[in-house]
């Protein structure tokens, strides 16, 4: 029997305007993302990400709706770095596939045609995500909803991106916390927070306080979930990030409330779901996504 995957290639956006050694730095992030992400990612993932040109990463996934979540979140944890990134859903050629030390690099047929294609569309129309299946009618769904994200986050202030990526940081789309190191990803998320979002200082906490912080909100919202938090006209982030995201970033809570209407953080988080929850039905996935 066929089996259909999820290819995903990505690149860095305006990677032409960074001299050499800016360059090197935003390589590295990378690099140390797709390491973390290869862990958090294990299950879900066929073949792990790797670097395939310069500046270019991509793997396989097993469905379509981990491989956008996985998105989601390489997307938040390169900020302020920008990623552009083609999805394609299809088969592959299973002989180069049943060799386990063959690398991404040499695979060949369906999704990474697509994916490629994607991603090529992507550059040519200036879009950040396009995915490719071969079904018209549902891949335009998908990328319009994709194109009004962008149109959305576009919007931004500094300081609103800023919050926004802490948001995000703080409650991806997947919350993988059953079966995953905690203690190892709170860490690598703190770092990030502190490198990320720059219009604001750390310095009221230290890191375990920090941590403490994080651990206790990502049980909440793990938990959350699992009572179908999200609902389709109620906030899509839980009201207590409000405060937490106050004693993180020492503002007022009032204050992060206007920053998160104004920046209409609940509507792009309720379309990403709505995306996610599509791929999910209608592109044959089995993510483990609660929501």
């Amino acid at each position: 029997m066929s089996i259909n995957y999820a290819a995903i290639i990505m690149d860095i956006r305006h990677s032409r305007k960074y001299d050499e050694e800016q360059r090197f730095f935003i390589q590295d992030k990378l690099f140390s993302i797709i390491q973390f992400i290869n862990k958090y990612y294990n299950k879900e993932l066929v073949k792990k990400f790797e670097f395939s040109s310069g500046d270019s990463i991509q793997a396989l996934f097993h469905n379509v709706c981990d491989a956008f979540s996985c998105y989601c979140f390489i997307r938040n944890l390169f900020y302020p770095y920008q990623i552009r990134c083609g999805i394609g859903y299809g088969k592959l050629n299973q002989k180069i596939l049943d060799i386990d030390y063959h690398s991404t690099n040499m695979f060949d047929g369906e999704a990474y045609h697509y994916a490629i294609s994607a991603l090529n569309d992507c550059k040519l129309e200036k879009y950040g995500f396009l995915m490719y299946s071969g079904n018209e009618e549902k891949d335009n769904l998908v990328n319009q909803i994709m194109s009004t994200v962008e149109l959305l986050n576009f919007d931004h202030t500094n300081k609103q991106a800023d919050v926004y990526d802490l948001f995000n940081l703080l409650y991806p789309l997947e919350i993988k916390y059953e079966d995953q190191n905690i203690n190892t990803n709170a860490e690598y998320i703190i770092d990030k927070l502190k490198r990320n979002v720059l219009s604001y200082e750390f310095d009221n906490l230290t890191s375990t306080e920090m941590k403490e912080l994080l651990f206790d909100e990502v049980r909440y919202n793990y938990l959350k979930r699992e009572e179908k938090f999200h609902k389709l006209f109620g906030p899509s982030f839980s009201t207590k990030m409000n405060s937490v995201c106050s004693v993180l970033l020492n503002v007022s809570r009032q204050n992060i409330e206007k920053m998160r209407a104004a920046g209409k953080f609940d509507e792009i988080r309720k379309l990403e779901c709505l995306v996610l929850d599509y791929t999910k039905k209608e592109y044959k996935g089995d993510s483990k996504w609660i929501y």
